[in-house]
């Protein structure tokens, strides 16, 4: 169900604060590991399950969610300093750059005949 649900909803969420791990986790041999910046995934799993200690100060500065019916919301918090209006506009450059995304994904899962600029025959001429 969330492969669905992530296919017809498109959600960016920009989070700004301080985040420190009090804690180091373990983590598999490096050789297995990924290489990320921040490995979200790995960090929140560990967040849930208690094996990691925080000192966070965070705030959701913007949010976005774009349905496949093309409804959007937006959630931009109030009081913005300075250096927060460049993080909305990040955010709000980020929502373009995952909307095309999301798009081009979209019309390569379209069978050939419904894809934008397709005629009736299926040629693209």
């Amino acid at each position: 169900m969330s492969f669905l649900k992530d296919l017809v909803t498109l959600d960016v969420v920009t989070v700004t604060g301080k985040f420190v791990l009090k804690k180091e986790a373990k983590t598999e041999s490096r050789r297995n590991v990924q290489r990320h910046i921040i490995d979200f995934d790995s960090m929140f799993n560990q967040l849930e399950n208690g094996s990691v200690e925080t000192d966070a100060e965070m705030r959701i500065l913007a949010a976005t969610r774009i349905e496949i019916d093309r409804d959007t919301y937006h959630f931009v918090s109030s009081n913005l300093t300075e250096a927060d209006e460049g993080l909305v506009k990040m955010h709000f450059d980020a929502v373009t750059a995952a909307t095309e995304g999301r798009s081009a994904t979209l019309a390569r899962l379209m069978p050939r005949g419904l894809r934008r600029g397709d005629d009736a025959s299926g040629d693209n001429a």
